[in-house]
C-alpha cells in the first residue's frame, strides 16, 4: 500500500517540474527569510556599572563593555546604588569591579 503510494508520487513529481521546484525552494525560502527575521543578540541592556578599582585593566573591561554595543554601561556611585538600580529594573544587569581585581 505504502509502496503504491510513494510511486504515485515520485511518477506525478518526474511529470510536473514545478511541483519539484516548489518542494524544494519553499523551505530554503522560509529557512533564509525566517533567518533575516529573527535576531537573538540582545542589543542596548541597560548595565549599571562600578569600579572600585580604578586600575588600567577594570577601565579596558568597561571600554570594551562600552564599544561592544550589546550594553547601554552606565556608571554609578557605590555599590549600593548598584544594586538599587538592578531591583529597581532601571538596570537590567550590574558589574562591579572590587578594589582588589
Amino acid at each position: 500500500m505504502i509502496r503504491t503510494i510513494i510511486k504515485k508520487e515520485l511518477l506525478q513529481l518526474r511529470r510536473d517540474s514545478r511541483l519539484l521546484a516548489l518542494i524544494v525552494v519553499m523551505p530554503v525560502l522560509l529557512v533564509i527569510l525566517f533567518g533575516l527575521a529573527l535576531k537573538l543578540e540582545p542589543n542596548n541592556v541597560k548595565m549599571a556599572y562600578y569600579d572600585e578599582d580604578k586600575s588600567y585593566f577594570s577601565m579596558m573591561i568597561d571600554t570594551k563593555l562600552w564599544f561592544e554595543g550589546y550594553f547601554e554601561l552606565y556608571k554609578v556611585k557605590d555599590l549600593h546604588t548598584l544594586k538599587e538600580e538592578i531591583r529597581s529594573g532601571r538596570a537590567k544587569a550590574g558589574l562591579h569591579i572590587g578594589s582588589d581585581f
